[in-house]
């Protein structure tokens, strides 16, 4: 029996009854909602880094770590919800698997370009 206080604490934490109750059936729907979601939080942001903690839409922060989970498994020879036409689609919006890597790579993109402008206002 779940009670009406469980309920509320899953619902606290973006709990998808949805999926819960009819995983398969709706699991490629949900993916390509979250995926929407997550370009939209790139046009807004200029990257794909949901954090970890994101008030505004946690459901999406919890969707991007499983697909680095997914992603992993798949790696992995593990069995695993990651397809080659998903991956293919995160990698095209430029969606990075490990986030230390690719925070990196943003830190010295921003950096060569903090320095261009320097140069330009300089000159």
């Amino acid at each position: 029996q779940l009670t009406a206080e469980r309920a509320q604490a899953l619902d606290s934490i973006d709990f998808e009854w949805e999926i819960a109750q009819n995983k398969f059936a709706c699991s490629s729907e949900v993916w390509q909602m979250r995926y929407e979601e997550l370009k939209s939080f790139k046009a807004e942001t200029g990257h794909c880094r949901v954090p970890r903690k994101f008030d505004k839409n946690q459901a999406l922060s919890n969707w991007v770590s499983k697909q680095r989970q997914h992603y992993k498994l798949k790696v992995d020879n593990k069995t695993s919800q990651m397809t080659a036409e998903r991956t293919q689609a995160l990698e095209s919006i430029g969606f990075g698997w490990q986030v230390a890597k690719y925070e990196l790579v943003r830190n010295d993109e921003g950096w060569q370009r903090r320095y261009e402008e320097l140069k330009r206002f300089k000159a």
